[in-house]
């Protein structure tokens, strides 16, 4: 059976299929927008590593058997490497679900979907970038601290300090991508946050436990009092176990 090509002029495009929408996918994938290869999903393959013809214009195909393109590429990596992701409206929605926008009119058209992804990805490191300062201004050098515990610190603090960032704005009314100019914890608000503030009550808390907990541990000589050192990294890896509502 001879395939039958898209008609540009004539057939109803499920994404545009030019140039333009291709380098805005380009930039989104420099941006660092994570992607997963699967069934479903359009691609523009920039370097002619498909030998195969498209139906599509400019290259682009869609992925409707993921074997076939493992058969390509090899690996999925390779995919991800070599393809770019072109997402349809509704994957583009999907994006912006999780990169965490919401409350905007959708944009008119799919590049303006693109546009608001690239800002999202922006914001997210910017976001990142601030939780790893505020992480340093707040505990100094880590090095010191057991794998396992620095691992649920970075975990508990970054949790607390993207909840503590959104209030703090709401608090000094400042726009979603707004940051101070340096790492400062304002305790009112954060004792308010634990009492007050339903959604974050717990995140808060466990962070103030964590933080002094922390700061304790560091008052312990480690070389003189191995076992006290090791009990107490026990005891800060057992607190989210605990009734969290007693001890604070």
């Amino acid at each position: 059976m001879t395939s039958v090509p898209f008609d540009i002029n004539q057939d109803l495009a499920p994404i545009p299929f030019d140039d333009r929408l291709q380098q805005l996918a380009l930039k989104l994938k420099k941006e660092g927008l994570q992607w997963h290869p699967h069934v479903g999903c359009f691609v523009w393959d920039p370097d002619g590593a498909i030998e195969a013809p498209s139906p599509f214009p400019n290259r682009v195909y869609f992925i409707l058997s993921m074997p076939r393109f493992l058969d390509i590429f090899g690996t999925v990596d390779e995919m991800v490497e070599k393809l770019v992701w072109l997402p349809t409206w509704h994957q583009g929605h999907i994006l912006c679900r999780r990169l965490g926008l919401r409350g905007s009119d959708p944009p008119e058209d799919l590049y303006a979907l693109y546009g608001r992804i690239a800002s999202a990805i922006k914001l997210k490191k910017r976001n990142e970038d601030f939780c790893e300062l505020a992480l340093k201004s707040q505990l100094g050098d880590m090095s010191d601290l057991p794998p396992e515990l620095l691992s649920r610190v970075r975990v508990v603090y970054r949790e607390f300090i993207a909840v503590y960032l959104d209030m703090l704005r709401q608090k000094e009314q400042k726009p979603a991508d707004w940051f101070p100019e340096r790492w400062s914890l304002d305790l009112e608000l954060a004792d308010e946050m634990r009492h007050f503030f339903s959604d974050h009550q717990f995140i808060t808390r466990n962070f103030l436990l964590l933080d002094a907990g922390i700061r304790q541990l560091r008052e312990i000589d480690r070389a003189r009092q191995p076992e006290r050192f090791r009990f107490a990294v026990d005891e800060l890896l057992q607190k989210k176990k605990r009734n969290i509502l007693a001890e604070i």
